[in-house]
C-alpha cells in the first residue's frame, strides 16, 4: 500500500514510530488520544480573589471565576479544590462571593449556588434546596442557625445546617438582599436601596434601622464588635459608618481613608482592618481614625481581609491574588504559590516568540518568553487589556477603557497611544489600515493607532466584539445581531446572516474557503456555495455551547474553546471531540500556539500542552479515508491518507 505523504521526512518519522510502537487496532476516524495530566497550568500566578476566610489555621481563597483554593496554613502553597457535588460544578467558571462558617461546616456563596463543606474545605456539596428558592449572595451563621440573603426572595433560615430552608421575612419591606452580618443572635441585613434591618432573635423578626446612613448606599459588609463596647460597623462604597446603639443610628467614621470604597472590615480583638479600593487601612481607636497599612501590598483594590489575634493576616485583591502578613499588617508579601486565578482575555504571540497575556480585573498585561514556564509583569500598561495587534516592531493593546496603548519593546513597557476609543474588544490589520472593534462600532486608523475614524455605516447599534480580515481585503465583523462583511475597508457593511440562526457571534476562524463563527450556542460554518450551516456535532448542550475562541493547527485541525474545555475537529467542523484531559478548569477564552498550544481561561490563568511531543501512529485501514498528520518541532503537515490517532508524550 502506498501512503500519500507530503515529504520524505514525514514518511521516515511515521515508519520509525511504527517500528517502535507496533500496529494498533483500526479506528474509524482520526482522533487525539486522551491521557491524564496532558494539559498543565502555567500561570501567571495570582488573579482576583473576592474572599479570604480563616478556619483555625486553615485558609480559603474564593476567586472571581476560578473557584476555591485551600491552604493548610498561612504560608502553605495553595491547592485547587476539585471535589464538588455535583461534579459538573466546574464545567464553567465559578465565581465565589464569600464564606461563612460554624463549628461543623463552611459555606461558600457562589455563582452556581451555595456550597457546604464538612471537611475543612476539601470537598463541597451544593445546597440544592436553597438553590431551588433563589440565588444567595451571602450567608451568616450563629451555631446551628444559618441565614441566607437572597436576590429577589428575601431572607431564609435553616436550622439543620443548610438542608432545609424557610422564609424569614417578618418585618422586611424589600425582597433583594446582598449583605449579612451577625454577632450571636443579632443579625443585620442590607437590602436594596441601602436599607438596613436588624433582628435580635436569630432572624425570625426584623425591624428597619440605620438612621443617618446615606440613601441608596451600596453596603458591602457588616462587622459587629461586642467588646469592650458594642459597636456595629458598615463598610460601603460611601465609606465606613459606625453605630454605638445597636444599629439604630450611624455616623460617618471614614477619616483617614484614602478611598471611601470599603469592601470589608475585620476585627482582631484589638484593631480594626479595612479592605478598601486603595489598600489596607487599620484603626486602633475603634474607627475614629484610620492609618495606611500597605507596605508590600501597594495601593491596589483589596477586596477581602481576614485577621487573627496572632498577627497572621491575609488579604485578597483584585488582580494581585493573595497577600499575607505575619506582623499584624505592618508588612505584606505576595502569596500566590499554585494560585492560578487570572481571567485572560487574549493570548497573543509576537514575531519574536514572546507571548502577551491581557488580563481582566486589574490583572494588567503579562508576558512570557518561554511559552508560560516563567512570566513577568510589564510597565506603564493598562489595568486590563482585551486584545493586541503587532505592527512591525510595535504592539498595540486595546483596553476596556478609553485608552489604546503602544509598546516598542515586545510589550515590556507601554505608553498611551490614543484615548479616542471606548472598550476596544478586537484589533486587526488589513492592508495599510488598522481596525478596532469597540462598544461604539468599528473604527479605522492609518497611522498606527494615533487617529481613528468611525467606519460603521450599515452596522447595527450595540457594538462589535470581533473582527476577522482575509487576504482579499474583506473584513468580517461580529455584532449582537449577527455577522457583517465589508469589501471596501470598512466604508460600508452588509449583513451576512442567511442560515445563521444564532446571531450573537463571539469568535471567527477561517480554514481554506470556509469561515467558522463561534456563537453563544455553538459553531456555524460558512461557504460561498451553501451559506451558513450549523457545525456543532459533538459539542455539549447549552449553556456550555458558548464558543469564545477558535484556533487552527496545520491544514485541517481546528480547536474550539468552550466553557467546559477544548474541542477539536479534523473534518472541517463536521464533528467535534473533547480534548481537555488535565484542563482542570475549562472555561476557555483564548488560544495561542507555536510549538505548544496554550489556552487562557476565565478564572484559572493559562494551560499549555506540548505539541512537539505528539506522536503520530498509523493503523492499516485502507477503506478509511481520514487525515494523516505529523508534528515536528516547527510545524504540522496534514494530508488525506490512512487513519491516524494522536497521543501526548512527555508533556510535563
Amino acid at each position: 500500500m502506498k501512503l500519500q505523504i507530503l515529504t520524505r521526512n514525514v514518511i521516515v518519522l511515521c515508519l520509525a514510530l511504527l517500528v517502535i510502537s507496533g500496529l494498533r487496532p483500526a479506528t474509524s476516524a482520526a482522533k487525539f488520544e486522551t491521557a491524564a495530566e496532558r494539559w498543565r497550568p502555567t500561570g501567571p500566578l495570582g488573579g482576583t480573589v473576592n474572599a479570604v476566610h480563616r478556619v483555625g489555621g486553615m485558609f480559603l481563597a474564593g476567586t472571581h471565576g476560578g473557584g476555591i483554593y485551600r491552604a493548610s496554613a498561612l504560608d502553605s502553597p495553595w491547592t485547587y479544590v476539585e471535589d464538588y457535588t455535583p461534579a459538573s460544578t466546574l464545567s464553567e467558571s465559578l465565581i465565589v462571593y464569600g464564606f461563612a462558617s460554624n463549628a461543623s461546616s463552611i459555606f461558600a456563596t457562589t455563582s452556581r449556588g451555595v456550597f457546604r463543606s464538612t471537611d475543612s474545605g476539601v470537598s463541597w456539596k451544593l445546597l440544592e434546596n436553597l438553590s431551588r428558592i433563589g440565588a444567595a449572595f451571602q450567608i451568616a451563621c450563629n451555631d446551628g442557625v444559618i441565614v441566607a440573603a437572597l436576590n429577589d426572595s428575601g431572607v431564609f433560615r435553616s436550622l439543620n445546617n443548610g438542608l432545609d430552608w424557610v422564609a424569614a421575612n417578618n418585618g422586611l419591606t424589600v425582597s433583594t438582599f446582598t449583605t449579612l452580618g451577625n454577632a450571636g443572635s443579632t443579625f443585620f441585613a442590607a437590602g436594596n436601596g441601602g436599607r438596613v434591618y436588624r433582628s435580635t432573635d436569630n432572624a425570625q423578626n426584623w425591624m428597619l434601622v440605620g438612621a443617618g446612613l446615606p440613601s441608596d448606599m451600596k453596603i458591602n459588609d457588616f462587622e459587629i464588635v461586642t467588646s469592650p463596647e458594642a459597636l456595629v460597623y458598615i463598610g460601603a462604597a460611601e465609606g465606613i459608618f459606625r453605630s454605638s446603639d445597636n444599629g439604630a443610628t450611624f455616623n460617618d467614621f471614614s477619616r483617614g481613608l484614602r478611598s471611601r470604597i470599603t469592601n470589608e472590615i475585620s476585627y482582631t480583638g484589638a484593631d480594626l482592618f479595612a479592605a478598601t479600593a486603595d489598600g489596607v487601612f487599620y484603626s486602633t481607636d475603634r474607627g475614629l481614625s484610620w492609618l495606611e497599612r500597605n507596605t508590600g501590598i501597594g495601593n491596589r483594590n483589596v477586596l477581602s481581609v481576614t485577621v487573627a489575634p496572632s498577627g497572621k493576616h491575609m488579604a485578597g485583591t483584585e488582580g494581585g491574588g493573595v497577600f499575607i502578613s505575619e506582623s499584624a499588617g505592618a508588612s505584606w508579601r505576595s502569596h500566590n504559590v499554585n494560585l492560578f486565578a487570572h481571567i485572560i482575555e487574549q493570548l497573543y504571540v509576537l514575531a519574536s516568540g514572546t507571548t502577551l497575556a491581557g488580563m481582566n480585573f486589574s490583572g494588567g498585561i503579562w508576558r512570557t518568553n518561554d511559552f508560560g514556564r516563567t512570566w513577568e509583569t510589564t510597565t506603564g500598561g493598562p489595568r486590563a487589556a482585551n486584545c493586541f495587534l503587532q505592527i512591525g516592531a510595535k504592539v498595540l493593546a486595546g483596553t476596556p477603557d478609553s485608552e489604546l496603548y503602544i509598546s516598542s519593546d515586545s510589550g515590556a513597557n507601554w505608553a498611551v497611544r490614543s484615548r479616542a476609543l471606548t472598550d476596544t474588544r478586537a484589533l486587526i490589520a488589513s492592508g495599510t489600515n488598522i481596525f478596532a472593534a469597540t462598544s461604539d462600532g468599528v473604527f479605522r486608523s492609518t497611522d498606527e493607532g494615533g487617529i481613528w475614524t468611525r467606519t460603521s455605516a450599515g452596522l447595527p447599534t450595540g457594538g462589535v466584539s470581533a473582527l476577522f480580515a482575509v487576504s482579499d481585503g474583506r473584513i468580517y465583523a461580529d455584532t449582537f445581531s449577527g455577522v457583517y462583511v465589508s469589501s471596501n475597508q470598512g466604508g460600508s457593511w452588509t449583513a451576512l446572516n442567511d442560515g445563521l440562526t444564532e446571531r450573537d457571534v463571539l469568535s471567527f476562524f477561517r480554514l481554506g474557503g470556509l469561515l467558522f463563527a463561534g456563537t453563544t450556542n455553538g459553531i456555524f460554518k460558512f461557504s460561498e456555495v451553501a451559506g451558513w450551516m450549523p457545525s456543532s456535532n459533538g459539542l455539549p448542550a447549552a449553556p456550555n455551547r458558548r464558543v469564545r475562541a477558535m484556533r487552527g493547527l496545520g491544514a485541517t485541525i481546528i480547536f474550539a474553546g468552550l466553557p467546559n474545555g477544548v474541542y477539536y475537529s479534523l473534518d472541517e467542523g463536521q464533528t467535534w471531540t473533547p480534548y481537555s484531559d488535565g484542563l482542570t478548569h475549562g472555561d476557555v477564552q483564548t488560544f495561542a500556539n507555536t510549538s505548544e498550544l496554550m489556552v487562557g481561561t476565565n478564572g484559572n490563568s493559562a494551560f499549555t500542552v506540548n505539541l512537539r511531543d505528539f506522536d503520530c501512529r498509523f493503523t492499516i485501514t485502507p477503506t478509511s479515508r481520514t487525515h494523516t498528520a505529523a508534528v515536528t518541532s516547527d510545524n504540522v503537515s496534514v494530508t488525506d491518507a490512512l487513519a491516524c490517532s494522536w497521543r501526548a508524550v512527555g508533556a510535563q
